[in-house]
């Protein structure tokens, strides 16, 4: 039986109130997951809900890996050049690098990057109900919700402590074993490794 945490989409706030917490590392086929660890040992674990689509409401940025554009390409029935000019903006990353990102509104461009915005595939924007018009063909961070894309020491980062996640999504939840939620974490792994991606550019 799931241990809900009070006020689930405001669990940011608790932890900042004073629930205290401790990082597990987790390596699963090759990548390290950090999974919050309430002193009493509870695990902070996470499934999805359906029909929920509070993380497609504000996403910050949906970067995108070459896996994505060949899939979102082929979904669109575009070229990948005609997919990256009419759908993506371009922003450097922190090497300098342009790194190419989602158009999550038709006007999004790198000077609207970071800032919440609801994204447009989010075909059914009632409040208990939410479909994703391109869920199969959907990139990376949506695939990986709600890890990030971590550094070269961490390959994948537990999201929250104020970077959105946790403070949002009601599908965090406690559990006594870490046990239930390893075939997520089995799935996760899987996707960032056929990304070929294990460092923020």
């Amino acid at each position: 039986m799931k241990l809900q945490i009070p006020n689930a989409t405001d669990i940011g706030n608790e932890i900042a109130a004073g629930l205290d917490i401790d990082i597990e590392q987790l390596e699963i086929g090759g990548i390290t997951f950090h999974i919050p660890k309430t002193k009493d040992g509870q695990y902070v674990l996470f499934e999805c809900i359906p029909d929920c689509g509070k993380c497609c409401r504000d996403p910050r940025w949906l970067s995108l890996t070459l896996p994505d554009i060949t899939r979102l390409s082929n979904h669109f029935k575009m070229k990948p050049e005609e997919f990256l000019e009419k759908k993506a903006y371009w922003v450097n990353g922190s090497r300098g690098i342009p790194i190419p990102y989602l158009k999550r509104q038709r006007n999004d461009t790198e000077k609207t990057h970071g800032l919440p915005m609801t994204c447009r595939f989010l075909k059914d924007q009632k409040e208990d109900h939410a479909d994703c018009d391109i869920y199969e063909a959907r990139p990376l961070p949506c695939r990986m919700y709600p890890f990030d894309v971590g550094n070269k020491q961490y390959p994948v980062r537990h999201l929250g402590y104020g970077e959105g996640a946790l403070k949002q999504c009601p599908g965090f939840y406690l559990s006594k074993t870490i046990e239930p939620i390893i075939p997520f974490l089995e799935q996760e792994a899987k996707a960032l490794k056929q990304a070929k991606l294990t460092a923020v550019p």
